[in-house]
């Protein structure tokens, strides 16, 4: 399992599923053109998949740069990962 939001390298998917915080969590391997499984697209392209990359990451930079944690007040930080 790659997370480069948890882990610095590669992982078991146990060890994964270890931090999510469910232990009654299940998972479900899917083809990697598959990218949103609740309802289940695919993007053997990846364009959709790159534009939802995208936005997500546009809004971590956002976050990290200029909004504010609402606990401190303070600026959140950098990205949890490099090449944000």
């Amino acid at each position: 399992m790659i997370d480069p939001s948890l882990f610095t390298g590669p992982v078991t998917v146990a060890t994964w599923k270890s931090v999510q915080g469910d232990p009654n969590a299940t998972l479900t391997h899917t083809a990697a053109s598959i990218y949103w499984r609740n309802w289940m697209p695919t993007d053997p392209n990846y364009v959709d998949t790159n534009i939802q990359l995208t936005t997500y990451r546009n809004l971590l930079k956002h976050r990290s740069t200029i909004a504010k944690n609402p606990n401190t007040n303070q600026p959140w930080g950098p990205p949890p990962y490099a090449h944000c």
